[in-house]
């Protein structure tokens, strides 16, 4: 299971925004290696079952548990430094992608911050929410891909 959480994790966040499968270089394993440091932080205590649902873009974002998905998103936004005080930072989505040698995941990343660059909400849980689903909209092969990880990765999940 914690294997399973792991890989999960690193998928589901940032904005699961980074292709891990394309990503190479010693420079982009050392950011890889930080993202999955923080993913396993931030969902620690998440029941990754829960999150999973999300994917399907029908839920309650009243309900607790889905909350904490989102919560966790902002997590992981905080100590990558994407969120500061509960806003989204200008800029640092793009300082991270600039950073990464892969030419397609920049390229993917970048339509996704032009489309999805200043999130809404109350608070941080909901502006990580917002560009989550902001993502996965603008990209269907980040949410392919996504989808198809975390089916196999957790059986509960509806298809």
């Amino acid at each position: 299971m914690t294997a399973n959480k792991v890989l999960l994790v690193a998928v589901f966040v940032l904005v699961g925004s980074m292709y891990l499968s394309q990503v190479a270089g010693d420079a982009d394993g050392e950011k890889l290696a930080k993202f999955l440091a923080v993913g396993i932080k931030c969902f620690n205590n998440i029941d990754l079952d829960v999150c999973s649902e999300m994917m399907n873009g029908e839920y309650d974002i009243t309900q607790q548990k889905y909350k904490d998905c989102t919560c966790a998103l902002a997590c992981m936004g905080k100590d990558m430094g994407l969120i500061v005080d509960g806003k989204p930072v200008p800029g640092a989505y793009m300082k991270l992608v600039d950073q990464l040698e892969n030419a397609s995941v920049k390229a993917e990343l970048t339509e996704i911050h032009e489309k999805c660059a200043n999130p809404k909400g109350d608070d941080e849980c909901a502006i990580s929410e917002n560009f989550m689903t902001c993502a996965l909209k603008t990209s269907p092969k980040l949410k392919e891909r996504m989808t198809t990880m975390m089916k196999a990765m957790s059986p509960g999940m509806k298809q």
